[in-house]
């Protein structure tokens, strides 16, 4: 029963800490993020980012496509796209990055 009382509360906490929305991705809004899309928005986050002055200093571990399309079907559902950022929110909790 407390797990039922927790879980919402972190699935929150996990939503504000999304690095990049699903909806960004997903550029033809047809429910999933193809290989294109995926590479494509990563790169166009990237090219913000430098205008911006921000540091580049992780952009050698951005994730590849295929660390994300968990069951290797050519594409990104919402809830990979989730569990993953969701995982990596969690190992690196603590090592004090600056994003």
């Amino acid at each position: 029963m407390k797990l039922l009382k927790i879980l919402p509360i972190a699935l929150v906490s996990v939503s504000l800490y999304a690095i990049t929305p699903f909806a960004n991705f997903d550029k033809n809004n047809d429910g999933v993020v193809t290989e294109d899309e995926f590479y494509a928005t990563q790169g166009e986050n990237m090219s913000q980012r430098a205008e911006q002055g921000k540091m580049m200093k992780n952009a050698s571990n951005a994730p590849a496509f295929t660390d994300i399309d968990a069951n290797n079907d050519g594409e990104i559902s919402p809830d990979e796209l989730k569990d993953f950022q969701y995982n990596r929110m969690m190992n690196n909790k603590g090592k004090g990055t600056n994003r």
